[in-house]
């Protein structure tokens, strides 16, 4: 009576081996479901196959079908159901335990570096996203099944919404895989020992990531892993240090605002120390670094343009104590990396968030660098007195075109724009430049005018 007794007490009335035909059809009706679209069949066949294998993981018709087995749990770590994603997770450990399979813990690290996962069917009842993640419809109505989204796209008459939808969506798959990924990878990350430290170079780097993504669940789903992987987070950032940095490069720039963000994230934190370096080591980056960053503070999408925007400035300080006089040749070698993007792109860009902070850096930077600065004297202020004449009001301008042929008041706008010029952040740089530099004077001359 499986009411009263527990499965450890039970002794069989026979030592005769237990018929496989039973579990075999069971085994395939259950494998059936979980292809079915439905999402209460996908959750009740999940629960069902996680408690067969772990009753009767090591009998014949489960190791016959053990790669079918694996298949259908990884598409089911994809599901958005947490419910689903554990149940899953955990029939992946089971397996692995059993099996110790090399393949398995390979796919899981495929799926958690790029999302891939099995093309889905899709029907008129599919559910495509979570309530209220794409608001409601004109009418009132949800958007989250696929039938919902083309009735919303016929409604407005543009038929081709629902291609956009169906890329939202799928965008919206990957992400959920990977968080799948991460459930099943927790799981069995503490027993897979030696077997995961060749992939470990694969997974570091965009797991570091991974932990500042948007998302929460995201977030905490990575994060959790990181734990679990990671015993040494010191010596471990040290190791991996230049391929942490190099992702971070790679997808400051990704199409996917989620992935630019999570990027300036990341570097708040690596860029302030991680392991034993220090903002030295990430030197040669700095010019790739700056102008990445640049095009991350004219983001359309507000949050990233602030997110990175705190990231500059995190940046910025970092930088002007690298290049101080103490820092000795590192300081010079950080002074030669960070001026070309600051001079040629930043301080004359159209966004006023990058001029503003690279005025301030380099105005900074004078102070910090010290006689350091004497062999970009040459290139440094051109650039300023550059900027002066770009960054001159626009008001200004058009008053002096408007009333070039009164004298008085041009004699007034000539007065402003002065004043203008010689409260300027540029102006003011240039003023801390030229007395420390009494050496290059003649050159300094000879450039402004």
């Amino acid at each position: 009576n499986p009411w009263t007794i527990s499965p450890s007490d039970y002794t069989p009335l026979t030592d005769k081996p237990l018929p496989n035909d039973n579990l075999e059809w069971l085994l395939d009706e259950l494998l059936s479901l979980t292809k079915q679209t439905h999402p209460n069949s996908r959750q009740a066949s999940c629960i069902w196959l996680l408690s067969i294998v772990k009753g009767c993981g090591e009998r014949e018709p489960i190791t016959e079908r053990v790669q079918a087995l694996q298949n259908v749990f990884m598409d089911l770590l994809c599901e958005s159901n947490d419910i689903v994603q554990d149940a899953a997770s955990k029939a992946v450990c089971v397996l692995y335990d059993i099996y110790k399979s090399e393949e398995l813990l390979q796919t899981l690290v495929k799926q958690l570096t790029s999302g891939t996962r099995q093309v889905a069917q899709v029907t008129s009842d599919t559910k495509l996203f979570e309530e209220g993640q794409l608001g409601s419809a004109p009418t009132g109505g949800n958007l989250t099944t696929y039938k919902e989204l083309c009735s919303l796209a016929s409604d407005l008459n543009k038929p081709d919404l629902i291609y956009q939808f169906m890329h939202l969506a799928n965008h919206n798959a990957i992400w959920n895989s990977k968080k799948g990924a991460a459930f099943g990878f927790s799981s069995i990350a503490e027993k897979c020992g030696e077997a995961l430290k060749a992939h470990l170079s694969q997974i570091i780097p965009k797991l570091y990531r991974y932990q500042y993504d948007p998302t929460p669940s995201i977030q905490a789903s990575m994060q959790n892993i990181w734990r679990v992987l990671v015993s040494e987070p010191q010596k471990i950032m040290d190791e991996f240090y230049n391929e942490i940095l190099a992702d971070l490069l790679e997808n400051i720039n990704s199409s996917q605002y989620r992935v630019r963000q999570s990027c300036c994230l990341a570097l708040q934190d690596f860029l302030k120390g991680s392991g034993n370096r220090t903002i030295h080591d990430a030197v040669n980056s700095m010019n790739d670094l700056w102008t990445k960053l640049f095009r991350v503070m004219d983001d359309h999408h507000e949050q990233t343009r602030l997110t990175a925007t705190r990231t500059a400035k995190i940046l910025s300080k970092l930088c002007i104590r690298g290049c101080d006089v103490s820092q000795g040749k590192a300081g010079v070698k950080m002074v030669e990396a960070i001026l070309p993007p600051l001079l040629n792109v930043g301080i004359t860009n159209s966004v006023s968030e990058i001029r503003l902070i690279c005025l301030q850096t380099i105005s900074e930077l004078v102070t910090s660098a010290g006689k350091q600065l004497k062999p970009f004297l040459p290139k440094l202020i051109p650039a300023l007195l550059q900027a002066t004449g770009e960054l001159e009001s626009t008001k200004l301008s058009y008053l002096s075109t408007m009333l070039g042929a009164q004298s008085q008041a041009q004699e007034a706008i000539d007065s402003a724009r002065a004043s203008f010029a010689k409260s300027h952040f540029t102006t003011e740089t240039v003023s801390k430049v030229s007395p420390a530099y009494s050496s290059r004077r003649s050159s300094v001359d000879r450039i402004v005018l």
